[in-house]
């Protein structure tokens, strides 16, 4: 749904739609201009804009699905054995799909075109580190260390690392907030539920933009408020 009650203060003060303070880390650093962020090194970078062989296309006839075709390119279609090992280790190929065949590169490739949702992101990174260990080559970005960040010092990247969310104040009053960001409000406070929900009827979308009625959004809160009680630093969510 997105979107969760809050208890707060009857005169509780904070912009609508705006990210609350307490979840926004002030501790930063900047994204690092030689991976762009990713955290990932120059070859790293090569092998993940292979998998998929995005600026590279020869799209060709699939030979087990009729009018369907594929990227021959695409890296993941011409795995290594070293990959393939990798891959079995850690559970990412489906065993009762290969029914005790031997599973080659062939087999995987067959495999893949027969079902497209084969292979996942956490394959390639599986499947990078297999490889960058066996050619012996670094993953991750030399000047960052692979976090796609850089710090002006390490005072304050420790302090980022220590720093934790701090909830608004608890009240009296029923405040609708979305879950889609870190977490902002985004209606007015009001001191019953009943009101909250008659507001939300109008004012208040859920998934999708669609909107709710308020017998249903007032069953949404008593269901979330039922059996909890209000105590200092409660958050009923």
């Amino acid at each position: 749904m997105g979107r969760e009650l809050k208890r707060v203060p009857l005169d509780f003060q904070w912009p609508m739609n705006a990210v609350w303070k307490g979840y926004i880390n002030p501790y930063r650093g900047v994204k690092c201009g030689v991976c762009d962020g990713t955290g990932y090194s120059e070859k790293a970078m090569k092998f993940n804009k292979d998998w998929y062989s995005l600026d590279k296309h020869h799209w060709i006839p699939n030979p087990y699905i009729v009018g369907s075709t594929y990227n021959s390119l695409a890296r993941h279609y011409s795995l290594t054995e070293i990959e393939i090992d990798a891959l079995l280790k850690h559970g990412r190929l489906d065993l009762d799909w290969f029914g005790g065949r031997e599973i080659t590169p062939e087999s995987v490739k067959e495999w893949q075109l027969k079902d497209s949702l084969g292979l996942d992101g956490y394959s390639r990174l599986i499947c990078l580190e297999a490889t960058a260990k066996a050619e012996g080559w670094d993953a991750s970005c030399p000047f960052c260390g692979g976090s796609g960040t850089l710090w002006f010092s390490e005072e304050i990247k420790k302090l980022n690392e220590e720093w934790r969310r701090q909830d608004p104040p608890t009240g009296e009053g029923y405040q609708l907030w979305t879950t889609t960001n870190e977490g902002a409000p985004i209606s007015p406070v009001f001191p019953s539920m009943e009101e909250l929900a008659k507001w939300c009827e109008t004012g208040a979308t859920v998934s999708g933009g669609c909107r709710t009625s308020y017998e249903e959004w007032l069953a949404f809160f008593q269901k979330e408020c039922a059996g909890y009680e209000l105590l200092p630093g409660m958050v009923v969510v």
